[in-house]
């Protein structure tokens, strides 16, 4: 059993994945675009604002279904952590985080 891997055909025929997350997420924004961003649609919208993820993390099914659309606008920024998220977002280089 895993919590943590990335669940697709060839690991299921050997692995069984339970997902251990069960709550809400919250989106971080930044500062300067939190006044006009106050729901995910607002963000579509926005199409200069970017999004950052850990690389191959996986939020949930609505969540991932959203950060797809934005994907296809080449609009999410892929980091190997948190850190490093954290870090670009104070840095400008994202506009938002879950």
């Amino acid at each position: 059993m895993s919590v943590s891997g990335i669940q697709n055909d060839e690991r299921d025929k050997f692995a069984w994945f339970a997902t251990y997350l069960t709550m809400k997420n919250y989106a971080v924004v930044s500062s300067h675009v939190a006044p006009k961003v106050t729901r995910a649609d607002d963000f579509i919208a926005m199409p200069r604002l970017k999004f950052g993820v850990v690389r191959a993390f996986k939020h949930g099914t609505d969540q991932d279904r959203w950060l797809d659309t934005l994907r296809l606008q080449q609009r999410v920024e892929e980091s190997a952590d948190a850190g490093t998220l954290f870090n670009k977002l104070k840095d400008r280089r994202i506009d938002a985080l879950f």
